[in-house]
């Protein structure tokens, strides 16, 4: 979990994607892990189908504050459409005591 959220805000204060608001970072079932600057349509899943590695297992998205997030609804819609195994990746957000783990499913009603 630590490292997925180093990986997100190293993304957020390199040269690169200075004026990124937001990253994703997904670690697939092949244990890569990507990351998606400011992807609010799920074109990563793009990427991940080229690649076949379909199946996230857990993803944190963060806004530039420094914020916990969750992805877009279009984002988690394009996730479960990539492999309909996505619905139990789990989403590491903020809660009222630390971060706490949702799962994709959890969030679509």
């Amino acid at each position: 979990m630590q490292e997925l959220f180093d990986i997100a805000k190293r993304a957020l204060t390199d040269e690169k994607t200075l004026k990124a608001s937001q990253v994703t970072v997904l670690w697939t079932s092949n244990h890569c892990i990507y990351t998606a600057i400011d992807d609010l349509s799920g074109a990563i899943c793009e990427e991940l189908a080229l690649k076949k590695d379909t199946r996230i297992l857990k993803l944190i998205t963060i806004w530039k504050n420094g914020q916990i997030d969750l992805p877009s609804l279009r984002f988690r819609q394009r996730m479960i459409a990539l492999n309909e195994n996505n619905k139990d990746t789990d989403m590491i957000l903020q809660g009222k005591d630390g971060y706490i783990i949702k799962k994709v499913s959890q969030t679509m009603s």
